[in-house]
């Protein structure tokens, strides 16, 4: 008895009271339809009785047996009985771990899909941050070819290679450019700084004694550690993506700060060359549209720093061509001037011409506009492929 008494003990820990199913149990029984019928059974016959007592005019009435009443009653009450004693004897001989290890199972089906979910989490974020560790290099590495251009006014009209002599011109601020190169390192630093939790050991599953509530009360505890020990690494993960969150968004805004220091660049630029001509101007205006909306960590955003470079370089050759053009123009008339004053003095006898004046000079051609694009072919004032590697 005792025993008994400690199973049921240990089966109520685990599984709850299970009074509210043996209820059911008997609800869903026939035992109340029984007891129904053994009570009318026994009540018809006084039914009856009293009826032929009425009958007779108040004389007694001799009392009858009904044998098959009494035989039915009898049956019914066997009914119940073999009814109740089926119930008890289920109840019985079921097995007190049988819901334990339905739990049990359910436990480990969610601790399958679990451990796949944080495996898969655990690898987009270490993807994320070394794509993003990637970008930032890439645009590290961008960002020296495109500071500076070649001078156009240190290359020789007519020339398509740049002279190694030959000075370079700002493209981007240097204040600036010392800025978000600082930016781009403390980000990468900061990537590096990010550690991953590591994944847990996968779970496996024991066998247990189907019939010990002992065996499948300790399996449950097993799995319920081991879904423990998922949640809180992914816990971990979110903090660390919302981290990574966090980097990018900061450096998201640096870069976006540096891209705004162009437009103030590009109306410096146009203002010191106002002789350029207009759609030089207008590229330059356009190109500087396109770096502040970029995203600078894509190889398309990385792509408008190279346009806006050969803008401005497009834009200063211009420049310069117009005061080469000017320059030729001044000294044409200092020449033509020359030669009329010369034409106004007397000659000397003989047809001589006089010896203070100077010989004739060939004229200079007149060079084209330069090209656009710093790398591209030249058109007169601009530089080729060899000036774009200088």
């Amino acid at each position: 008895m005792d025993h008994q008494r400690s199973v049921a003990h240990k089966l109520g820990a685990l599984l709850g009271d299970r009074r509210g199913d043996l209820e059911v149990t008997h609800r869903a029984s026939d035992r109340h339809a029984l007891s129904a019928l053994v009570a009318d059974a026994v009540r018809r016959p006084a039914e009856v009785a009293g009826t032929a007592a009425k009958s007779a005019g108040g004389s007694r009435a001799r009392r009858r047996v009904d044998l098959l009443n009494v035989a039915v009653a009898g049956l019914a009450a066997v009914a119940v009985a073999t009814t109740a004693v089926v119930g008890a004897v289920q109840a019985a001989t079921a097995s007190p771990a049988d819901d334990a290890l339905q739990a049990l199972a359910a436990d480990e089906k969610t601790i399958a899909s679990a451990e796949a979910t944080l495996a898969d989490a655990r690898q987009q974020i270490a993807g994320d941050v070394a794509e993003a560790d990637a970008r930032a290099e890439a645009l590290r590495a961008a960002l020296p070819p495109v500071a500076t251009a070649p001078n156009p006014a240190d290359i020789p009209p007519g020339e398509t290679e740049v002279p190694d002599a030959a000075g370079r011109i700002d493209i981007i601020d240097p204040a600036a450019l010392e800025k978000v190169s600082a930016s781009i390192d403390t980000y990468r630093g900061e990537l590096a700084g990010i550690a991953l939790p590591p994944l847990p050991e996968p779970y496996e599953h024991s066998t247990v004694d189907d019939d010990s509530l002992v065996d499948v009360g300790a399996a449950i505890d097993r799995a319920q550690q081991h879904l423990a020990d998922v949640d809180r690494l992914t816990a971990e993960l979110r903090e660390t993506r919302a981290q990574l969150r966090d980097h990018e968004a900061a450096f998201a805004a640096q870069l976006g700060v540096f891209a705004g220091s162009f437009r103030t660049a590009a109306e410096k630029v146009i203002a010191e060359h106002p002789d350029a001509t207009s759609k030089y101007k207008d590229a330059v205006t356009t190109a500087v549209g396109a770096v502040a909306a970029a995203d600078l960590r894509t190889d398309s955003g990385r792509q408008t720093l190279a346009q806006y470079r050969d803008a401005v370089f497009a834009l200063v050759g211009s420049q310069v061509y117009a005061n080469r053009v000017r320059e030729e123009q001044r000294q044409r008339e200092e020449r033509e001037r020359a030669e009329s004053e010369q034409e106004q003095r007397p000659s000397v006898p003989g047809g001589r011409p006089s010896p203070t004046q100077p010989p004739p000079e060939e004229p200079k051609p007149t060079e084209p506009e330069p090209s656009q694009s710093p790398t591209g072919p030249g058109d007169g004032g601009g530089t080729g492929a060899e000036g774009a590697s200088r």
